[in-house]
């Protein structure tokens, strides 16, 4: 799992900015699990007031999926650690598409 989080003021090309760096950061990750033998999913954390989970997988050798699993409110206080129990489902259930494929 990778995180790149930033406060709600910063400009949107930093943000943007750091999009582009983690998703690089993931493939090196997942690049290096599948050269290992573990062809395994990265899940990829981004935030600036809200939480956009990302998962990103290679089925074959160079080609990559990259996933949006969904949206979360970023956890602001200790009475929020609750929250975090929504993003567990979501993270660990398989995508599905019409056409079968996953």
């Amino acid at each position: 799992m990778l995180g790149e989080f930033k406060t709600a003021k910063v400009p949107p090309q930093s943000y943007l900015d750091d999009y582009v760096k983690l998703v690089f950061m993931a493939k090196k990750a997942v690049d290096a699990l599948y050269k290992e033998g573990y062809p395994t999913p990265v899940i990829l954390i981004h935030g600036k007031g809200m939480l956009d989970i990302y998962s990103l997988a290679i089925s074959l050798e160079a080609i990559y999926h990259l996933q949006h699993l969904g949206t979360f409110h970023l956890i602001s206080g200790p009475r929020q650690f609750g929250l975090l129990h929504s993003i567990g489902p979501l993270i660990s259930a398989g995508p599905c598409n019409m056409d079968g494929f996953s």
